[in-house]
């Protein structure tokens, strides 16, 4: 399979994923002005908090399975459907039991968290309310997870859009009535539908057996290999999210809940940057563990003409975002949060950073180097706490948005280093782009913001130029130009 044949098939699978996910995130931005316009800041801000506190709750409740049944269904599923079953069921089984005493304890320890932590027992309510979502929301994920591992991925698509539309005027309502708690009211009912939905999607393409189950349980040395993928997945995914919720928290002690909310509306906005990286996702990662299991090291091949391609794309493309925020912050969330601009565009510029890794950070997920990948996360986690240790303190949330921007951009400077160590891929080049990347973003945010639309917009094209014609003649190769240029007849699936 050469590049063209590698995008074509990633197009294939991420295109209705892409456009599924633009709706969903284009939701979860409404959803987000909802709550900034009913709640105030400060309520907001501990929404926020709440919210982190859940998905904490939920990636424990999982322990990594979810990223296991991509991982080992995927695999087996064209040629051991019934291993595959196999093992989809017994993963489930495991999530539904950890889910549930990982609610039981989330609702015990909520007035300690309220009372000892913010000193707040008005949240004690809300974090028991919670507790549901960590059920409902780490159920959702495992069944997520099976239809991903089956690469069904239009219907997957569909539920997500379906419930992105439910889930507004659901929020309307429930904030409007109960404020605070109907906010964590609404996101109980929209996972709720997509259990539901994605139920009855799963029992009719993955039917799961409890006596397939039971069969696999007695084999000790696949149990083995399910636990030594599954811990190792848990640790990794679980850094970024203990990361916003201790960034969130440091926040609103040494600030305040109003802080916070800024942040949040920061960091809502700059995910519409991730919905690419997650549209690539969706079907990268089954698609790198099927090309390993068949043709060893072919994967990391073929996805650095990947990696080339989406610097070039999603650096330019960021700066033509960033003048565009300051209105949009404007019109969308109000006065109120105005002041939330600047930290805006630097959540951008991590967005952008975390978006370039997602394809190296695929890859060994896909060729099963969770322990790698575990690591490099780790010393993420440890180089964010350090500068968000120093930042926070000064700076606010403008300090807590640049701990992620130069942390992101460490971590993908780091998966470039093991992507050339492991697998010999030139990448000198590309970690010179990403590397002027910050500093280009660092220069807007300084002399830029605060000028005049037409200087902004001017002084933001200037950039998006400067750095789409390095790249295109200094990071794509001949091979990636005529893969770029083909996409369009790839998306359309032309040959």
């Amino acid at each position: 399979m050469n590049l063209d044949g590698f995008l074509r098939k990633l197009i294939a699978g991420s295109g209705i994923t892409l456009i599924s996910l633009l709706f969903v995130k284009t939701m979860a931005i409404v959803n987000s002005v909802i709550c900034a316009r009913l709640l105030t800041p400060a309520d907001y801000g501990a929404f926020s908090i709440v919210v982190n506190l859940q998905n904490l709750a939920v990636i424990v409740a999982c322990f990594g399975i979810p990223l296991a049944m991509i991982k080992h269904v995927s695999h087996y599923e064209r040629n051991q459907r019934d291993l595959a079953r196999a093992l989809g069921s017994v993963l489930m089984i495991m999530l539904v039991v950890s889910s549930v005493l990982t609610a039981i304890g989330y609702f015990i320890l909520s007035y300690t968290i309220a009372a000892n932590l913010y000193d707040d027992t008005g949240l004690v309510s809300v974090l028991r309310l919670s507790s549901l979502i960590v059920f409902v929301s780490s159920v959702n994920l495992g069944l997520s997870a099976l239809l991903q591992g089956c690469q069904k991925i239009t219907s997957l698509a569909t539920v997500n859009v379906i419930v992105a539309a439910v889930a507004q005027p659901v929020a309307f309502a429930s904030i409007g009535i109960l404020g605070l708690d109907g906010a964590i009211l609404s996101l109980v009912i929209s996972n709720s539908l997509s259990v539901a939905l994605l139920s009855y999607l799963t029992m009719k393409a993955f039917p799961i057996s409890i006596k397939s189950a039971k069969a696999v349980l007695g084999e000790k040395e696949r149990i083995r290999s399910l636990v030594a993928f599954a811990i190792p997945a848990f640790a990794s995914g679980i850094v970024i999210v203990v990361a916003g919720w201790i960034g969130r928290t440091m926040l609103a002690l040494e600030w305040d809940f109003t802080s916070v909310g800024h942040f949040q509306i920061a960091d809502s906005l700059s995910q519409t940057v991730l919905v690419f990286s997650a549209a690539m996702s969706m079907p990268l990662l089954p698609m790198i563990s099927e090309i390993h299991s068949k043709y060893p090291g072919k994967a990391a091949r073929d996805s650095a003409g990947l990696l080339r391609i989406t610097v070039f794309l999603a650096i330019p493309l960021s700066f033509l975002v960033l003048p565009l925020i300051p209105p949009a912050i404007s019109v969308l969330y109000g006065a109120d949060y105005q002041l939330a601009h600047v930290v805006t565009v630097i959540m951008f510029c991590a967005a952008t950073y975390k978006l370039m890794s997602t394809v190296v950070s695929n890859v060994i997920l896909g060729m099963g180097r969770v322990w790698d990948a575990l690591l490099l996360n780790l010393a993420w986690l440890g180089g964010f706490l350090v500068l968000m240790y120093i930042m926070v303190g000064e700076n606010g949330s403008n300090g807590l948005a640049a701990a992620f921007t130069i942390s992101f951009a460490g971590h993908h400077l780091l998966l470039l280093a093991y992507f050339w160590r492991e697998f010999r891929i030139p990448v000198l080049r590309i970690a010179a782009v990403c590397t002027a990347y910050g500093p280009a973003v660092l220069f807007y945010v300084l002399y830029i913001a605060e000028s005049s639309t037409l200087e902004r917009v001017a002084t933001a094209c200037l950039l998006a130029a400067t750095f789409a014609t390095v790249c295109y003649f200094f990071v794509l190769g001949r091979t990636d130009r005529d893969s770029l240029k083909s996409m369009s007849w790839i998306a359309l699936g032309r040959k």
